[in-house]
């Protein structure tokens, strides 16, 4: 039995190679598939990462990528394409897929022009269609806002959202990188606050969604277009608005899904401050809670309470707190703003003495969280008011030490970032704006893709602007912000 399986190997082996060998085209595919396939053992084995030395693995691996392209474009130059159709569709579909990779290497190298020429390539070199083009197109933007080309970049998305449409890949599926175009382009321009360019950008994307919705209703593009309006909407302080978007985001089964009911539920109480209509929300989210759903339930009681508080029946808050604390104390020992919370009912209560002591367990217990880290701040300025200046004082030294403390403790984690922040504040409240704003740039540099970045790189140059009469470095960071605020992350 084996010497029959081996000659039935051999034999099929053999006919490959006759195959190959008598095809030009599928000799050049199949060579393509096996450099691609080294190329990709070799990068799945070193799991790559952005500190490793690009003159080392990270170049080996990059070399890999290179010799697959390399080695498609030679092909389709000599390839007939009109007698070999498929096979010429095949390796620039590999051409595809290597420079995607090749994009991501460069880019965490922050090699952003070398980005810009390989997606350029690969879009003159090929034919892609559908999908794969698409792609290419969206990693070209992406390459060009990076390097700081952002009129490019954005004449590359526009043209993409105008011809790629509906953004649906053949299956159904949402292509979401499209998709989220129209609306990314007006938050970039909204958080450098150029109101104007913003306010086109947020037109244009309300007709996309629109669009989307009354000519694909039958689709996932209609649930999805309601929720992208509804963010927009919230964004532009539109609460009403967002609220009935949200309720146009239904499930399988035809009804509101339950994470747009949350929010809506959120909206009434945060903005609209609506707290019957909030805590009936979150009262009827409770009770349809089933199976593995109630892992949401802590979170909704937290919210609960939270509209007591509102309502300024603290003895009711502080009843949901306590019930929390002993039903899900897991909940509560890794939350902060709950322990938060039952400090600002008795502070709200004008029961002071009970307040500072929660507010001190607050700090001696959760002293890494963003609470305990503005509860410093907060103490400080209560107490000054009571006319312990000499406690308020040393209590903002605490904070100080504290916040380099947590900086140095979790180093490259949020919390540094968060800790940071706090100490700009410090040095903001003291009038020493040059270290305010300095430290605030560190965390955008340190942190350069997350939201407190942002906000820090945003507060630095205004601080610069405003305060320090500094226009060239505020002009410098805003034109970072543009820069950072995007990504390579399709998988090509």
């Amino acid at each position: 039995m084996r010497s029959v399986t081996a000659i039935l190997v051999l034999a099929i082996l053999t006919m490959a190679a006759v195959s190959c060998s008598d095809n030009p085209a599928v000799r050049a595919r199949y060579e393509a598939e096996k450099l691609y396939f080294d190329a990709e053992k070799l990068a799945g084995s070193a799991q790559v990462r952005p500190d490793l030395n690009p003159t080392g693995l990270v170049g080996e691996i990059r070399n890999s990528y290179g010799r697959v392209v390399e080695h498609c474009y030679a092909a389709l130059e000599t390839v007939n394409r009109q007698e070999y159709p498929l096979e010429c569709s095949e390796l620039e579909i590999l051409a595809f897929k290597a420079s995607g990779r090749l994009t991501q290497l460069f880019y965490l190298q922050e090699r952003f022009d070398t980005c810009v020429s390989i997606c350029d390539r690969l879009l003159e070199k090929t034919t892609l269609q559908g999908v794969p083009r698409a792609s290419a197109y969206l990693s070209l933007g992406r390459s060009l806002q990076a390097a700081g080309r952002w009129d490019s970049a954005q004449a590359v998305y526009e043209y993409s959202t105008e011809t790629f449409y509906p953004p649906l890949e053949p299956n159904g599926e949402i292509m979401t990188g499209l998709f989220n175009l129209p609306a990314q382009i007006f938050q970039i321009y909204a958080r450098v606050g150029d109101t104007i360019a913003a306010a086109i950008q947020l037109d244009r994307a309300e007709y996309y969604y629109r669009d989307l919705i009354k000519e694909y209703p039958n689709t996932r593009l209609a649930p999805a277009s309601h929720a992208s309006l509804a963010v927009l909407y919230e964004q532009t302080g539109r609460w009403q608005r967002s609220i009935e978007e949200l309720a146009a985001v239904t499930d399988s089964t035809g009804r509101v899904a339950a994470p747009a009911r949350e929010r809506i539920a959120d909206l009434y109480a945060d903005q609209l401050k609506d707290y019957d209509r909030a805590l009936a929300g979150y009262d009827s989210l409770v009770a349809s809670l089933e199976g593995a759903d109630t892992v949401n339930l802590p979170g909704l009681e937290f919210k609960r309470s939270m509209i007591f508080v509102e309502k300024q029946q603290y003895p009711e808050a502080r009843q949901v707190l306590n019930s929390l604390k002993d039903n899900h104390p897991q909940y509560f020992a890794e939350n902060a703003v709950a322990q938060y919370a039952v400090a600002r009912t008795f502070d709200l209560q004008d029961n002071w003495e009970r307040a500072e002591t929660e507010f001190r367990y607050l700090l001696e217990n959760y002293e890494d969280s963003e609470e305990a880290m503005s509860t410093y701040l907060y103490l400080a300025g209560r107490l000054t008011e009571k006319g312990r200046r000499i406690e308020a004082q040393r209590l903002e030294e605490e904070a100080g030490e504290a916040y380099k403390r947590i900086a140095a403790e979790k180093a490259g984690l949020p919390a540094e970032a968060t800790a940071m922040t706090y100490q700009a504040e410090l040095y903001r409240r003291n009038n020493d704006w040059p270290r305010a704003a300095e430290t605030l740039g560190e965390v955008f540099h340190k942190f350069p893709y997350t939201e407190v970045g942002y906000r820090s790189a945003v507060a630095a140059a205004a601080i610069y602007r405003q305060e320090l009469d500094d226009s060239r470095r505020s002009d410098s960071l805003v034109t970072e912000i543009k820069k950072r605020l995007t990504a390579v992350d399709e998988a090509q």
